[in-house]
């Protein structure tokens, strides 16, 4: 198993990544919105909170990190790293579908419609699947207590939005209800 600052060094670059992309994407598809508006504050704040005592961790409080010593130690931190990029890929193909669309707040925007084809044939939220699949990859590549409450926060978060989306969308969407009654949350069925 690689520990230590070499640990984090795969996460604190998928998160640069992540932050990267979602900054691009946000910039070219809906150029009339500032950052700021479009930004979960609460998840951004956590997540850079999260990144800074992921990197510190491994160098200041090591005994809150389970260090596995056989070697599937090893070959579960390469599981999660595939994970964790599987779950960027659909982070990206979610949010190359939904365009202009797309926005990090509960909200209903102007010409908004149904979305349910791509991603979204599959399940309601895959935006928020993605995080749950990078999350879980990153508990993967560095199992220990910071990542577990991360990925706890992120459940509880993204559940609690995934609620409220389908409450305005069933109200406000013609055919949501419907799609809701088919179409699973997190996790595609057969």
């Amino acid at each position: 198993m690689i520990t230590g600052i070499y640990q984090s060094i795969p996460i604190v670059f998928m998160m640069i990544a992540y932050y990267v992309i979602d900054t691009w994407m946000m910039r070219r598809y809906t150029p009339k919105r500032t950052l700021v508006e479009k930004r979960d504050r609460l998840n951004t704040t956590v997540t850079f909170i999260a990144i800074v005592f992921i990197v510190l961790q491994p160098l200041l409080m090591p005994w809150l990190g389970l260090l596995i010593t056989a070697r599937w130690g090893l070959v579960l931190q390469i599981l999660g790293v595939i994970i964790l990029l599987l779950g960027m890929l659909l982070i990206i193909w979610v949010r190359l579908h939904l365009k202009n669309l797309f926005s990090e707040r509960v909200e209903l925007q102007e010409g908004h419609y149904l979305v349910n084809t791509g991603p979204y044939a599959l399940i309601r939220h895959p935006l928020y699947s993605a995080f749950f699949l990078m999350l879980f990859g990153l508990l993967m590549v560095k199992p220990g207590i910071i990542e577990l409450c991360l990925f706890g926060f992120a459940f509880w978060h993204f559940s609690k939005l995934a609620k409220e989306e389908d409450v305005l969308l069933s109200k406000e969407l013609p055919g949501y209800k419907e799609y809701m009654a088919v179409t699973p949350s997190f996790v595609p069925t057969l």
